[in-house]
């Protein structure tokens, strides 16, 4: 039986990436994979965008003939007057997910060269990467724990975007705050991720 990686696949650019690399590389070739997208209920609602992202892009790899467990999870803190970062919520949920499964070795969410806003912080990084180490040594894995693997952290997110092949590229979702219109959502071109797509001309 192979060893796996659990991605946090979240249906943006940069967990996509991972996702991509892990399918397509030879290099990941000893490692089976388990996609978990965790739909993030919150004040900024873009869930709904996120979704449809990870269901045409796992639709679409498996197309092409890729093989891999892709699973769902929800978390509402829609309730919340300030937002957590994603990312520990994320790890908290592939944590759980590797208890239960130890073949998991390996976990990644797209961490790249460019996490350097306040969210990313080495410090805050650090906190978070020994909570997951913790969370991931339990009994049922013979308190081994899981390894972050840097699929993409030597990739910039401008890298990352046209390492992934057009028609990904077309499914991918960026905003951090969508505009939901009905049967239409569109970018809010205002979020610092929609600035960073403007100014590297990436649409």
């Amino acid at each position: 039986m192979k060893d796996k990686i659990l991605i946090l696949f979240s249906g943006g650019m940069d967990s996509c990436g991972v996702l991509y690399k892990c399918l397509t590389e030879p290099e990941y070739d000893h490692l089976d994979v388990h996609a978990h997208h965790v739909h993030l209920i919150n004040r900024l609602h873009r869930d709904k965008a996120e979704a449809i992202a990870c269901k045409n892009i796992t639709k679409w790899l498996r197309k092409q003939g890729h093989q891999f467990e892709y699973t769902e999870s929800t978390v509402d803190y829609s309730f919340a007057s300030a937002l957590p970062w994603d990312t520990e919520i994320c790890w908290c949920i592939g944590a759980m997910i590797a208890q239960t499964d130890i073949s998991i070795k390996y976990a990644e969410a797209g961490r790249h060269a460019e996490d350097e806003d306040a969210s990313a912080h080495p410090i805050v990084i650090e906190r978070l990467d020994k909570v997951f180490e913790y969370m991931t040594a339990s009994q049922h894995r013979n308190f081994e724990p899981v390894k972050n693997l840097p699929v993409v952290k030597h990739m910039s997110k401008k890298e990352i975007w046209f390492y992934l092949p057009e028609e990904l590229r077309k499914m991918v979702w960026f905003c951090r705050a969508p505009i939901n219109k009905g049967e239409s959502i569109e970018p809010c071109w205002k979020c610092h991720t929609c600035e960073y797509v403007k100014d590297n001309k990436l649409i």
